[in-house]
């Protein structure tokens, strides 16, 4: 089974914690979209999540790993470069940091 997730969390949960810092009570009440988040994305989940799904159903070797950026135009290099850099991190970290926007999770099935 493979998956390409977008990998939101970590930037959500420092943004949240920024404005709770940074605004009063009565805005925060007020606020009516959180950075980051996209309403068409119903669900966001965890890798640790997934990982323990995708184990509780019976997938062996589950890895998340970086997605590739989808190119545009006038960044190619760029965002090569960003890729390589994040797949280096995630090597690097075994596995542990995953930078791209994206995550692909690979589950392959147990063999009986």
């Amino acid at each position: 089974m493979i998956l390409r997730l977008p990998h939101k969390w970590p930037l959500i949960r420092l943004w949240q914690r920024w404005y709770r810092a940074t605004r009063s009570r009565a805005r925060q009440r007020l606020q009516h979209r959180i950075r980051f988040f996209n309403p068409e994305h119903i669900f966001i989940f965890r890798r640790q999540y997934l990982r323990a799904r995708l184990a509780a159903m019976g997938f062996g070797r589950i890895r998340a790993m970086p997605s590739p950026v989808l190119a545009h135009a006038g960044t190619r290099a760029f965002d090569a470069a960003a890729y390589a850099f994040a797949t280096l991190l995630y090597w690097l970290t075994a596995g542990a940091v995953a930078v791209t926007p994206s995550i692909v999770v690979v589950g392959a099935a147990r063999r009986a």
